[in-house]
């Protein structure tokens, strides 16, 4: 069975390194963008085969990756209100690709549904964390 995990590039001031989100401790630094790609390649499976080596669990390939544009100057305004009073800034946020927020009120459907998202927060600041440790290595 073919799994494909997805890997983050980043440059760096004198090289460039690749992780994988799902594969914690997954890295690969190189000095150019072709070599890093192989060396993540070569990461990833020799990773896998550590993994299964220690019978430790392969964990599933669920991250995925995109580029979003933004466009220079777009200004939109924050509103206040629950989530069932969504207007039109909203909609034009997302005809130009561009995330909106909307604070809710205490008690409110959307404030409620903001404490589930703790775990997705957790996440994201999980994946700064090694792209902090990935950089240092960049810098060297």
């Amino acid at each position: 069975m073919d799994v494909t995990y997805t890997a983050i590039f980043e440059r760096g001031p004198k090289s460039w390194g690749a992780y994988v989100p799902d594969l914690p401790g997954c890295i690969a630094v190189g000095d150019s963008l072709p070599e890093v790609r192989q060396l993540i390649a070569e990461a990833i499976k020799y990773h896998i085969e550590l993994l299964r080596d220690e019978g430790l669990p392969i964990p599933p390939a669920t991250s995925t990756a995109a580029r979003i544009k933004l466009i220079k100057h777009a200004v939109v305004p924050l509103r206040v209100g629950t989530a069932a009073r969504k207007t039109s800034a909203a909609k034009t946020a997302r005809k130009i690709n561009v995330i909106s927020a909307t604070i809710a009120p205490p008690g409110s459907a959307a404030r409620k549904t903001s404490a589930k998202t703790t775990g997705q927060k957790a996440g994201v600041i999980e994946a700064a964390r090694k792209r902090s440790t990935l950089q240092n290595h960049l810098n060297r």
